[in-house]
């Protein structure tokens, strides 16, 4: 492609650009604030990172395209500050640099990853609030003796941040961040051949799924391969050099139209891959339902996107697995049991890592930069029995199902909601940003019916992420009197719907998780009219064959079946007095282990959000 030429007695193109391109310790007009402490150097992926630019007017920085580089980053005087030169090879590039010249383009703003960040509300005023000011107007509130906390807003504060690149924009968040040009100290370069240069220095390239925060943690060995870069490979690229940029982002909106959800899994062995080669490598197995389907369904969006040439032959026989170490003793593996896949990664050695979340829910959550309070997934379970209950403020909590108490729609058995043996893993598949760090949390569903009892988990999962609407992400623990949800309603739910999810009742959906099993697991939770507690107890559901079990309607109609009485005798009598002694210590020794667990559960709290606030 030809550059456009410069006429006679026109300035010259610039050949390259410096400029801040973030304020650093100051509010944006959007209220978010990125904090780096002093004598901090900015965190920055490896250099040179594209200096890109949109044509058009899009959100989030869609239809951007290369127009240069970005070889230098530094702080001064406030300002994360970024230079390098300009692409006057390409058409656009030459385009862009012409604007620039011309004072028609230089606002900017900041491509970040790696974010974590707290929410601080703020006053009218756009003061802050602190946790325990606000926690004291709402106890004066709620108590008649104070007015209405003034809540008009909040604060993102991003405590950790990444520059991976630069876009050129029409209406920047902060407007002090624009670039100016530079000449005769660049020599203007090709940007789409440097790094392609760059990437040849880590030639692999792939699609893969990469596990939870938490999984990734748990299998990492010291030493070996860190956590962040744990993954299964669907689909190996070839060479990272061989993708250019538009091939990659075409490929990366092919990914993200295939329908992705999250998947869950087990890691059920250890092996030594190659360990006659130059790098044998230690190894956990995994399966997933669905991966099989998942990577053919990669290898179609290959060809959509006009790359399947670029993907080399791939293995005859698909090994799911996580690579633990390389010239690793296998025997130093030990983790087994549940995983659960969050992300696709779409990755160009590591000059280019793109992550596409699982859960839609998800996607938007971090896409709106929303961060909870941890604390509100925390809430203590209550002193009896609780039906579903939402604030005024967005908490919600309450107990899914009585935890001795009978399926409706079961009249010769009592089928009762079993523990979990995973901790709910399989239900918590989404993850948010909260004041204590990343949190796996399920989702309740509103205004849908549930999946069929004959579906696997994943196809269940996938019913009601298709059908029904998340109004609340929670998370469920095992209670005294039940399984115990705890949360806050979702960003944006309006208040008719949150009105509905108030006169309903909510019902779980437990799955047989792996082939043969009888142990079923949480994997949905939905608002109904006539929750039915849908779990039989094991001996029950293994002696049936059920694989699984939702709510009821109302159940028909039955006629009761009378026992004829039996004489009362003394004896009788007697009987009956102790077993009712009994059952008052029973209680009462429930009720002392439930007030113990809630005041440990509310120091716990307390000593966390002093901790939070001391930090702060």
């Amino acid at each position: 492609m030809t550059a456009p030429t410069t006429p006679a007695g026109e300035k010259p193109l610039p050949t390259g650009w410096r400029g801040p391109v973030l304020p650093v310790n100051a509010r944006s007009g959007d209220m978010r604030e990125f904090i780096l402490a002093d004598g901090v150097e900015p965190s920055v992926r490896p250099l040179p990172i594209a200096l890109s630019a949109q044509d058009e007017m899009w959100e989030a920085h869609e239809g951007s395209r290369v127009v240069g580089l970005i070889t230098r980053a530094w702080v001064e005087d406030g300002f994360l500050w970024a230079e390098g030169p300009l692409d006057l090879e390409d058409k656009f590039g030459a385009e862009y640099a012409r604007k620039l010249r011309d004072g028609f383009a230089g606002w900017v703003s900041a491509d970040l990853s790696d974010i974590a960040l707290e929410e601080i509300p703020l006053r009218s005023d756009k003061t802050e609030w602190t946790a325990d000011e606000l926690a004291a107007a709402y106890a004066a509130f709620e108590s008649g003796t104070g007015e209405q906390p003034d809540v008009a807003g909040q604060l993102l504060r991003v405590h950790e941040w990444k520059l991976m690149g630069v876009t050129g924009v029409s209406s920047p968040a902060f407007e002090t961040a624009r670039i100016q040009p530079v000449y005769d100290e660049f020599t203007a370069v090709s940007a789409s051949a440097t790094l392609t240069a760059a990437a040849e220095q880590h030639s692999g390239a792939m699609v893969a799924l990469v596990p939870s925060a938490e999984d990734c943690a748990r299998l990492a060995i010291d030493g070996y391969e860190p956590p962040d870069v744990l993954h299964t490979t669907l689909v190996f690229l070839g060479d990272a050099a061989a993708w250019s940029p538009e091939q990659r982002d075409h490929l990366e909106l092919a990914l993200g139209g295939i329908g992705l959800v999250p998947m869950t899994g087990t890691v059920w062995g250890h092996a030594q891959f190659n360990p006659d080669g130059d790098d044998p490598c230690a190894v956990y197995l995994a399966e997933a339902e669905g991966i099989t389907s998942l990577q053919s369904a990669v290898m179609g969006a290959l060809e959509e996107a006009g790359n399947y040439d670029l993907v080399p032959t791939q293995h005859e026989c698909f090994v799911p697995h996580i690579t633990a170490g390389y010239n690793l003793d296998v025997d130093k593996l030990s983790e087994t049991g549940p995983i659960r896949y969050d992300r696709l990664r779409l990755s160009f050695a590591d000059t280019d890592v793109r992550d596409i979340p699982l859960d839609t829910i998800t996607a938007a959550l971090v896409a709106s930069a929303v961060v909870y309070d941890a604390a509100d997934f925390t809430i203590p379970e209550a002193e009896e029995l609780t039906a579903l209950t939402v604030t005024d403020d967005g908490r919600v909590y309450g107990h899914l199902a009585q935890a001795d108490s009978c399926h409706i729609g079961f009249a010769d058995v009592c089928v009762s909601p079993p523990t979990s043996n995973t901790d709910y893993a399989y239900f918590h598949q989404g993850e948010i940003s909260t004041t204590a760090g990343p949190l796996p949390v399920g989702k309740l569903t509103l205004g849908t019916g549930h999946a069929g009892m004959r579906q696997a988990a994943r196809a269940a999962a996938e019913h009601y992420d298709n059908t029904g609407t998340a109004v609340a992400v929670v998370r469920c623990t095992d209670g005294l009197w039940g399984p115990w949800l705890s949360g806050r309603i979702l960003p944006g739910v309006d208040d008719d719907r949150v009105a509905e999810l108030r006169r309903s009742g909510v019902s779980g959906d437990w799955r047989s998780i792996q082939r043969g099993s009888n142990n079923l697991e949480l994997v949905a939770v939905l608002a109904v009219n006539v929750p039915g507690f849908p779990v039989p107890r094991t001996r029950a559901l293994a002696a049936s064959g059920i694989r699984s079990l939702v709510a009821a309607g109302v159940p028909p109609t039955r006629k009761p079946h009378v026992e004829p009485e039996e004489s009362i005798t003394a004896s009788a009598i007697a009987t009956h007095v102790r077993a009712e002694l009994r059952a008052s210590a029973h209680r009462e020794s429930r009720r002392q282990t439930v007030n113990q667990r809630v005041r440990a559960a509310r120091m716990a709290a307390a000593t966390r959000k002093a901790g939070l606030n001391h930090g702060m």
